[in-house]
């Protein structure tokens, strides 16, 4: 259902309200279960259930020393934040997080000296603080790379362009499976049965060992603390390095849907991941006992392509490499397994371990003296500007679903309108934001209405200097000064798109996004981040030819433009009065946001046909299933959901 009779809607209105009204009352709000549930408008919440799927959380930051913190969040799913420099020693910032997270993860980087910390949140409140210091900064890290056809590389990622140098053939014949004694300066790798070590100081080829649990090749190679791990499928093996001895065997346990493939790597803080076919998972507990490793998924669902190998450098970025003749290096977050193709090459990569720089490497260099060392800065000539914070994720995205129906209820599958989104804080060395960098892609358009996406935000416009980068077709239609925020507005609102079919392809599941926009806006001066809270932005569509008609995420307010009229018409619930908006008679939403990257109903499917826990979390306040929108097990049902 796209269009609506009046006429018609009206009648369906009336007819239905007495059967909602009894649904609602009969269903106490979080008691899942007491009726079946068939369709999105049947469901009943407590009237004050936002069906926010993240948080604001204010994280406080003491040092008594200079050091860098990269923050991440997450139980299993982790996203990187961003950064913050301890200069003023103390300090705060405020963050955006899933709903379900009970803890920050912070890795501390004080002159080179990483220590990994996690930080409990108390209700929107985490506290931190540290008193110690060691003098190393950071260095840049390169790949190695074997392949089955002999092939043997060095990848440098010095300057992001991850060129190759060409090493000597592999002796003995080509391979699946390296790992990398650092301290003793031997990369190792594995032929059929036999284990070879490269001596990277002389060049040298030396045999090692002539057999290995698995009587031939296996995928997975990893090296730490002079022991190997061997592994393939859900099968591990620890193996002493000075004497071929098998100390520990393990099944693996917690696979979904495919255990073939990949490679093992250690993060910087000793932590043991896996990457193959079916996601990125780290390894949760190991019981010697029952010879059982249990590993968790820390991606949402599987990758696109088939995986071969897995290093992690200094920094905890993963690298891989995927299983084609022309394989392409693959950067992934540790956090969640988003990705992106960094380089491809004419050749195949069927493994990767990373050489971590060393103490002697460090540069202190700081360009712009800001306070903040290069290696440690995002901007390292700019004095004024010094690191990132991110929404979700440095390369994730987030996700804002509508039904443009509004006041009438539509199909709920909340495709009429998917945006991907990703906010950008940069911020100086006084943890102060500079400006803001908005980036958002049309995901899918499922409507048949034309419209529109705008941002109001929650500060004043006379802090703003400009606003650059909308995608405004219909100009004429639209009223903008000179900043290029819209007039007669109280709060600033920023039209990101007057009309989405102008930015994407039309259809639900198209598996075709539009183009990025990148929307900069600039501060006449510094603005404390307790002004910036990402979650209280107020995102909302609006009808290209009527821009008094908006739809906002569920009790955010209108914006001066909006039309009043709307509210309590059809099956509205809003107040004009100012208690509640854009909100059904029985509490329901017309926006969502997702902080992840959603996959969106096929055309009028309902919501709750795809994610077999959205009513679960829904009547629950939010309390069951707070993650809903993974790709876990039983969570969805593929077959209503588009998978592009």
């Amino acid at each position: 259902m796209r269009y609506f009779n009046p006429i018609v809607l009206a009648l369906l209105v009336l007819i239905s309200c007495k059967k909602k009204e009894e649904l609602f009352l009969s269903t106490p709000p979080g008691v899942p279960g007491n009726t079946i549930i068939e369709s999105f408008e049947e469901i009943a919440v407590v009237p004050y259930f936002d069906f926010r799927t993240s948080a604001n959380v204010k994280l406080t930051l003491t040092d008594d020393q200079l050091a860098f913190y990269h923050i991440y969040y997450g139980e299993g799913e982790k996203y990187l934040l961003g950064s913050y420099n301890s200069k003023s020693r103390i300090g705060f910032i405020d963050l955006v997080v899933p709903t379900y997270l009970s803890e920050l993860i912070l890795v501390r980087n004080a002159g080179g000296s990483k220590s990994t910390h996690s930080v409990s949140i108390n209700g929107d409140l985490a506290d931190f603080s540290y008193q110690s210091r060691n003098n190393k900064s950071g260095c840049v890290d390169v790949l190695y790379a074997v392949n089955n056809q002999r092939g043997f590389y060095i990848f440098d990622n010095t300057t992001g362009n991850y060129e190759e140098t060409v090493l000597p053939n592999l002796t003995g014949g080509g391979s699946i499976a390296c790992a990398l004694d650092q301290e003793n300066g031997y990369l190792y790798y594995n032929v059929n049965r036999t284990m070879y070590r490269y001596v990277i100081n002389t060049g040298a080829f030396e045999t090692v060992f002539t057999s290995n649990p698995f009587n031939g090749s296996y995928p997975r190679l990893e090296y730490k603390d002079g022991f190997f791990y061997m592994s393939n499928g859900s099968k591990m093996y620890v193996v002493d390095a000075s004497n071929n001895q098998v100390t520990q065997t393990y099944n693996i346990s917690g696979f979904i849907n495919s255990a073939g493939g990949g490679d093992l790597a250690f993060a910087s803080d000793g932590q043991l991941y896996l990457a193959c076919f079916s996601g990125l998972y780290k390894f949760t507990n190991f019981n010697t006992g029952t010879n059982t490793a249990s590993i968790t998924r820390v991606s949402a669902e599987n990758f696109p392509y088939q995986l071969t190998s897995m290093a992690i450098d200094r920094h905890d970025d993963i690298y891989v490499g995927t299983n084609e003749s022309n394989s392409k290096l693959i950067r992934m977050t540790i956090q969640d397994g988003s990705h992106e193709i960094v380089k491809t090459y004419n050749h195949k990569i069927n493994d990767l371990t990373a050489w971590r720089c060393e103490s002697a490497d460090i540069s202190t260099v700081d360009t712009d003296g800001d306070g903040v060392l290069d290696v440690d800065d995002d901007y390292p000539n700019d004095a004024e500007e010094a690191y990132d914070i991110f929404t979700p994720s440095d390369i994730g995205w987030g996700s804002y679903a509508f039904e443009d129906l509004y006041p009438g209820y539509g199909d709920f599958d909340f495709n009429d309108l998917v945006i991907s989104y990703r906010a950008i804080q940069v911020a100086n060395s006084n943890n102060e934001v500079t400006r803001l960098k908005l980036i958002y892609k049309v995901k899918a358009i499922g409507a048949s209405y034309k419209n529109g996406f705008a941002l109001q935000l929650p500060i004043s416009e006379n802090l703003i200097s400009s606003v650059t980068g909308y995608n405004i077709t219909n100009g004429s239609s639209l009223d903008l000064n000179d900043k290029g925020l819209e007039n007669n507005q109280s709060s600033p609102v920023i039209i990101i798109i007057d009309n989405a079919f102008n930015n994407g392809r039309y259809g639900a599941c198209s598996g075709v996004e539009g183009d990025e926009i990148t929307i900069d806006v600039d501060f006449i001066n510094p603005v404390s981040q307790v002004d910036l809270n990402l979650d209280d932005f107020n995102y909302f569509i609006f009808r290209t030819d009527n821009r008094g008609h908006e739809v906002h995420l569920k009790g955010f307010l209108p914006t001066d433009l909006a039309d009043l009229s709307l509210f309590g018409s059809f099956d509205d619930g809003s107040s004009a009065l100012g208690d509640s908006y854009y909100v059904s008679e029985t509490g329901l939403p017309w926006g969502l946001h997702v902080i992840h990257d959603f996959r969106q109903m096929q055309e009028k499917e309902d919501i709750i046909n795809g994610y077999n826990y959205f009513v679960n979390w829904a009547q629950s306040n939010g309390n069951q299933f707070p993650d809903w929108y993974k790709d876990n097990s039983g969570y969805r049902n593929t077959s209503k959901i588009c998978l592009q």
